[in-house]
């Protein structure tokens, strides 16, 4: 199909939009659900550092749209946490993952987060890259530093600044 006929067909329409972006936290959990959740994902045991952060934030989207309330990319709300032995890439682990949850979105599937809840680490997975994770701490705060620093380029300011 030539790109003019995919211009010139009917449901094409040019229209102007206005996106608006904002940084959103999920609102935090009482204890007793992040305790309840300890229950039912008994292999996993949360740093301290991050239950306490989990009940002031559920969820980081930064620079995100906020029509959808998600950014390009963002740590998921607990509930949506899940094992890294599950997703559609952990074949490429060497060996089975252990301990390690995928805690982040990506709207293209390209990177994710994971907390390897053996070592308390935060690892930053590049598909394309992936025998290679970046480190992005072992506290919550050097992982708010890592995060803020990765997501810098999101912001649209940027963008109006080229112009």
């Amino acid at each position: 199909m030539l790109i003019s006929e995919i211009q010139s067909h009917p449901d094409q329409k040019q229209e102007m939009r206005t996106y608006r972006y904002g940084h959103l936290l999920g609102p935090g959990l009482q204890p007793s659900d992040i305790e309840a959740w300890q229950r039912n994902y008994t292999g996993y045991t949360l740093p301290s550092d991050l239950m306490r952060f989990l009940t002031f934030a559920n969820g980081i989207h930064l620079w995100a749209d906020l029509d959808s309330s998600l950014a390009y990319f963002g740590i998921s709300p607990l509930n949506e946490w899940q094992d890294a032995g599950n997703v559609n890439w952990a074949t490429m682990f060497d060996s089975p993952p252990m301990g390690k949850l995928v805690i982040s979105y990506h709207e293209n599937g390209d990177n994710f987060l994971v907390l390897d809840t053996q070592r308390q680490a935060y690892l930053w997975f590049d598909l394309e890259d992936f025998d290679q994770p970046k480190h992005a701490g072992s506290t919550i705060a050097e992982l708010l530093d890592f995060w803020w620093k990765e997501t810098a380029w999101l912001d649209p300011r940027q963008e109006a600044a080229v112009v």
